[in-house]
């Protein structure tokens, strides 16, 4: 789980953001010869990040593990090892993440249909006589920071005047 903001009618996941945090989390399926599960907090968790050691991140019941995006952008590949050895169970995964650079989609904003979800543009073309309203949305953003984003618009490189809605602007 990623700590970054998606809109709401975003149906991907969020994504690790660069310096931004996520949590993963092991969830072994150890079952004793009688045929019951081991409870996650009585299995020994081992975490690795990148072939090293989380000292800290592992020991019993530690079945959570932080990742943290870091500059310059690489990929982070964390391990875990869930052992219940007085049973003689072991169960492994790995994964790789791979951090990502924040960034804003464009939508046209139609007045009785609200926004066009369904497809982000780079590009709107307005008629003589015509508007177009263009809505941004802010994708893997730092979840806590969402609300102090300011928005600059400009057109050919000339600033615009701010509206009473920020994400939106009516051209």
């Amino acid at each position: 789980q990623a700590y970054s903001y998606t809109p709401p009618f975003y149906k991907g996941k969020a994504l690790l953001p660069i310096e931004g945090t996520a949590s993963l989390i092991a969830l072994p399926s150890l079952i004793k010869s009688d045929g019951t599960r081991i409870p996650p907090e009585q299995i020994i968790y081992t975490w690795r990040e990148n072939d090293h050691l989380s000292g800290d991140g592992s020991g019993y019941g530690k079945f959570s593990f932080p990742v943290k995006g870091k500059v310059p952008i690489r990929p982070i590949t964390v391990s875990v090892e869930a052992a219940a050895p007085d049973f003689g169970l072991v169960a492994s995964a790995e994964t790789t993440i791979e951090p990502v650079s924040p960034q804003i989609l464009f939508y046209e904003d139609k007045t009785l249909e609200g926004p066009r979800y369904e497809r982000a543009s780079t590009q709107f073309s307005v008629a003589g006589g015509e508007e177009v309203r263009v809505r941004v949305e802010p994708y893997f953003f730092l979840a806590g920071f969402i609300d102090e984003l300011s928005y600059q618009w400009r057109i050919n490189g000339q600033s615009l005047q701010n509206t009473s809605q920020p994400r939106q602007f009516l051209f």
